[in-house]
């Protein structure tokens, strides 16, 4: 029953809270390095994308990516045209 539990309930909960952290990491870098002011992640079926005003026009931009994990371990980012 135990098991039961920590495979329903304990791994989901703890890969959705490392995805996350994940994702707010790659999206305040990718905007640390361009200059860029981070808004925030949004998520599509496929993808990812990080949310960001650049410059002072105050417009939303956005940049796709896909975020390679295993069992809560990163290991990628694949960056979309």
């Amino acid at each position: 029953m135990a098991l039961a539990f920590v495979v329903i309930v304990v791994y989901p909960l703890y890969d959705y809270l490392m995805v996350g952290h994940h994702l707010r990491r790659v999206g305040s870098d990718y905007c640390r390095e361009n200059g860029y002011t981070f808004i925030g992640i949004g998520h599509a079926k496929s993808h990812f994308s990080v949310i960001y005003r650049a410059g002072d026009s105050g417009k939303r931009r956005y940049a796709r990516f896909i975020l390679r994990t295993s069992f809560g371990r990163f290991r990628g980012v694949e960056w979309l045209e």
